[in-house]
């Protein structure tokens, strides 16, 4: 019996990087755990191969071919 197998893998990246912020942004931060996306973008740039940490696979669905 031949089957259509769906597998999902998530690639996970870790950077850290020295940026700009401002105390109030650094304050709102830590209050409300919210930040400028533009931020984010910012640091997201400079991620490369050599910050990968782990590769996770699953399978999401097997369903019959009919």
């Amino acid at each position: 019996m031949k089957v259509n197998v769906t597998v999902t893998e998530i690639l996970t990246y870790q950077i850290t990087k020295e940026v700009e912020m401002t105390k109030k942004e650094f304050k709102e931060y830590l209050k409300n755990n919210t930040y400028n996306p533009e931020l984010e973008y910012q640091v997201a740039g400079f991620i490369e191969d050599e910050h990968w940490i782990c590769t996770e696979s699953r399978i999401d669905n097997i369903e019959e071919i009919k």
